[in-house]
């Protein structure tokens, strides 16, 4: 994804900005204020609320 289109994308739900995370196996968009994740599935940001997941797990 590139980082230039991060400053374009805000939370489908409270319109927050998102940040970027990484990890070896996963790549995602992190709402700090919803405590969510958004996967980044072959370089597209999957921004529906039902593919969310919660940062606690």
């Amino acid at each position: 994804m590139h980082p230039f289109l991060i400053n374009l994308i805000a939370c489908p739900i409270c319109h927050s900005k998102l940040k970027l995370f990484h990890t070896k196996e996963t790549l995602e968009l992190v709402c700090k204020s919803d405590k969510l994740s958004y996967p980044i599935r072959e370089g597209i940001p999957v921004l529906l609320t039902t593919t969310a997941r919660p940062l606690n797990q």
